[in-house]
């Protein structure tokens, strides 16, 4: 009643008492305040359902990766690197670097590519690869870790890495360690790929 006799005293323009407008200014304040919690709710909830696909799809991505990498073993890695052409190694050794961690990891062109095959950064630093699609019977020797000197000084870099299926010289070995090279042979490479699944999952 109190609420109707204040309504017909605002239409008949009449004067109210201060409990009238007390209880009319109330009754606006709740008004308002309960229009933005519907706005607010539907904001929050709006954001929620648009945060459902982007959590399912990271929740599928992870548990797909995990899945993969169950099948990942050391014997199935080798036959990869055995099976892969020159080209194909490149790019498998540039994946094992991106899931490790290294970013702008890219293949070089083929053509005019001073010996680098995969250049790459990690922190601050930036580093020439060099890949070597080898028998493990045939060895890296001296004058082809040379060529990884041409290829930092044309890129810029700041650290080498010379990676092979193979195996170095005792001469490769001594050279690149006075060079600052790092050298992964045939075995290095295995684990360092089959660290790279499970790091990736």
């Amino acid at each position: 009643m109190a609420k109707k006799s204040i309504i017909k005293k605002l239409i008949k323009r009449e004067p109210l008492t201060f409990s009238e407008k007390a209880s009319l200014w109330l009754s606006v304040y709740f008004f308002i305040f309960w229009i933005f919690f519907l706005f607010l709710s539907n904001i929050i909830i709006s954001f929620i359902i648009a945060l459902i696909p982007v959590a399912t799809l990271i929740i599928l991505v992870k548990c797909k990766n995990r899945f993969l990498s169950s099948f990942v073993t050391v014997e199935k890695i080798k036959h990869m690197v055995q099976d892969a052409t020159p080209t194909e190694m490149e790019n498998i050794v540039a994946d094992m670097y991106r899931r490790l961690g290294y970013r702008n990891v890219e293949v070089t062109q083929h053509s005019d590519d001073y010996g680098a095959d995969v250049i790459m950064k990690r922190k601050k630093i930036k580093y020439v690869v060099q890949v070597k699609k080898y028998e493990k019977n045939n060895k890296i020797v001296r004058e082809d870790i040379q060529k990884l000197q041409g290829a930092k000084e044309h890129y810029r870099t700041n650290g080498m890495k010379f990676v092979t299926t193979g195996f170095y010289t005792q001469p490769a070995l001594d050279y690149a360690h006075r060079h600052r090279i790092e050298t992964i042979d045939a075995d290095e490479l295995i684990n360092l790929m089959y660290r790279s699944y499970k790091k990736g999952t």
